[in-house]
């Protein structure tokens, strides 16, 4: 049962670094394309 729940909490772990790698990879992108725009 530990096993389970742990192994749940890792993949939600993992769900939620993949989402905050892709969200900064997008803000980067943006704050480039605003600088380029208003440099």
């Amino acid at each position: 049962m530990k096993i389970i729940i742990s192994s749940k909490i890792n993949a939600s772990i993992k769900g939620l670094a993949n989402v905050l790698t892709h969200l900064k990879a997008y803000l980067i992108n943006i704050l480039q394309l605003y600088l380029s725009v208003y440099t």
